[in-house]
């Protein structure tokens, strides 16, 4: 008997595909990093589908779940891989659809093509943008899933902040004295911060991650190319500068921090 053929995946389409020029993509993108000056720049852990049917206000900005959205977090798996010059694209696939993904190509760029390449689980950290009429995210980090619970834990996050985007967040007195003591730091500073900063822990970090994300946020809010670790780890003399480096890598695969100059300045990705 005959034997069946294989399954065919279905490929995402590449952005040469679509017939974008040069020119539009400038426009669309506006600098390497995506990134735009007086923007909300939280980021926001979406799924491909979401980001397709966001809403648009502007070539730049968009809305879901009613909320303006400015950085994303994508997971999913690479179909295919289109390489220019000076930008990259990548066909992107997390099983509710289908996205594409550009990023600007940089010194790094050979060790990102090794590591980033079809059929391989990444994290895209980035901006919506609207190119030709189709939503794309301009990516400023593209990294390696060094795990599968990734997956399950970013489609946690996708759930839990449409529910929260939806139906609201859940009060306690907890979560209000957390957002007290991040009002004292918005107001008075790091000083202010530093006395309440074992009542306002980011979930999930240790406290060496917690004040080097706080330094990087103290040191680089004011400078385009964010703080660089030597800045930190002489700001944080109290803490080994291998556990600073070891924060770094944490933060930064986390999305918390993305690379700006080289890879040795960071700045904070909800700036």
């Amino acid at each position: 008997s005959n034997k069946p053929l294989p399954a065919v995946r279905p490929r995402a389409p590449t952005m040469n595909q679509g017939g974008f020029s040069s020119s539009q993509m400038s426009q669309a993108v506006g600098s390497p990093n995506g990134q735009q000056k007086g923007r909300n720049q939280s980021m926001t852990p979406i799924t491909c589908k979401q980001a397709r049917e966001a809403k648009a206000i502007d070539g730049s900005s968009f809305t879901i779940d009613g909320q303006t959205i400015a950085q994303v977090r994508v997971v999913g798996l690479i179909l295919n891989v289109d390489h220019e010059s000076t930008q990259s694209s990548y066909g992107i696939d997390d099983g509710s659809g289908q996205l594409t993904v550009k990023m600007y190509r940089n010194d790094d760029a050979e060790d990102l093509d090794q590591h980033c390449r079809e059929d391989i689980y990444v994290r895209v950290v980035g901006t919506m943008r609207e190119l030709a009429g189709q939503r794309i995210v301009v990516a400023f980090q593209i990294q390696p899933l060094k795990s599968m619970n990734e997956i399950t834990l970013h489609n946690l996050d996708v759930i839990h902040t449409h529910l929260r985007n939806t139906k609201g967040p859940l009060e306690s007195k907890k979560n209000r004295k957390a957002a007290a003591n991040n009002n004292l730091y918005n107001e008075h500073g790091d000083s202010m911060y530093k006395k309440s900063s074992s009542e306002a822990q980011v979930e999930g970090m240790d406290n060496v991650q917690q004040e080097v994300l706080q330094a990087f946020k103290s040191i680089g809010s004011a400078k385009e190319q964010g703080a660089s670790v030597n800045e930190v780890i002489q700001r944080l003399r109290k803490f080994d500068p291998v556990k600073i480096r070891e924060a770094v890598d944490f933060l930064s695969n986390e999305g918390h921090l993305y690379s700006t100059l080289d890879e040795t300045h960071f700045k904070c990705t909800d700036e």
